[in-house]
């Protein structure tokens, strides 16, 4: 279950805890730096009758040059985010995007080390997060999207819709299924492409109510998103901290789900190094594209 105060311990050195009175007496933020580049943050507000909004967010700084993002290999399809955090050797995982219920093949773009997964097809519903080679990373409207060079989009995975765009509130109406009120899981990238956040807020557990897109976007951009791509969510959200002792949030089914893709944030050299080529080329970072690019 979710924690809103940890002591800190030998076993959790390095890990600074901060609790942040809120602008609402209904509202608490918790702050714990478990790694060097990574910041967690837990935020639990009270919306009455014994239910609260509750949201876990890590924010990674990818100008640390230890910082690799991973987009899982194939090998590792169909795992439970938490196990695919322990074998790849990610300290920080968050579950990935949709699968097509009968093929079970992903949605969009799905491409790891620079390779694209061989089922996976463009889909003008879906945008997608990509880190380019040199480790920056920026988010692709959905549309009609052409697979980036290996350079742009060394790791790819695909999401929809697009609910921050600009720093604005972007689709959050008018997409069916997906924007009613689930537990959701999102990604969401700074406007210079130098820092990551990966989101889960829970829901359909006992004392936590489910939020649609609007009320994630809005937390999207308080926490500093210029664009937030919603991933699967439901009972695939799951945001893995190793430090913090594994999955943070409540699972909505009770147990945490297999999902068919993941993000890895790995820190250091990874445990699998020949499930990626977690190297970076040490160029300058392209261009953060635009949604007209």
């Amino acid at each position: 279950m979710p924690r809103v105060t940890r002591p800190t311990t030998a076993a959790a050195a390095g890990t600074i805890l901060i609790l942040l009175a809120a602008t609402s007496a209904d509202a608490k933020k918790t702050w714990e730096h478990p790694y060097g580049p990574v910041t967690v943050l837990y935020e639990e507000m009270d919306k009455g009758d014994g239910l609260s909004v509750k949201i876990h967010a890590a924010v990674v700084d990818l100008k640390d040059p230890d910082v690799h993002v991973v987009v899982s290999p194939p090998k590792y399809r169909g795992m439970k985010t938490s196990k695919f955090a322990k074998e790849m050797g990610a300290q920080v995982a968050l579950n990935g995007g949709f699968w097509k219920l009968v093929s079970k093949n992903p949605i969009g773009w799905v491409v790891s080390g620079g390779t694209p997964w061989k089922d996976c097809q463009p889909d003008e519903r879906t945008g997608y997060l990509a880190i380019s080679k040199a480790g920056r990373a920026w988010i692709q409207p959905p549309g009609d999207n052409p697979l980036p060079s290996p350079e742009e989009g060394y790791m790819v995975i695909a999401g929809m819709p697009l609910i921050v765009d600009g720093g604005q509130v972007g689709q959050v109406r008018n997409c069916g299924y997906v924007c009613m009120a689930h537990p959701r899981a999102v990604v969401g990238v700074s406007e210079d492409g130098w820092k990551l956040f990966l989101v889960v807020s829970e829901g359909r557990v006992d004392g936590s109510k489910s939020i649609g897109p609007r009320e994630m976007a809005e937390f999207m951009i308080d926490l500093g998103a210029w664009r937030a791509l919603n991933l699967d969510g439901g009972g695939s959200a799951t945001l893995y901290v190793d430090e913090l002792g594994g999955m943070l949030n409540a699972p909505a089914e009770g147990k945490e789900r297999s999902v068919l893709n993941h993000i890895g944030v790995i820190i250091g050299n990874p445990r699998d190094p020949a499930g990626m080529d977690a190297g970076r080329t040490g160029e300058a970072p392209p261009p953060v594209p635009t949604a007209d690019a």
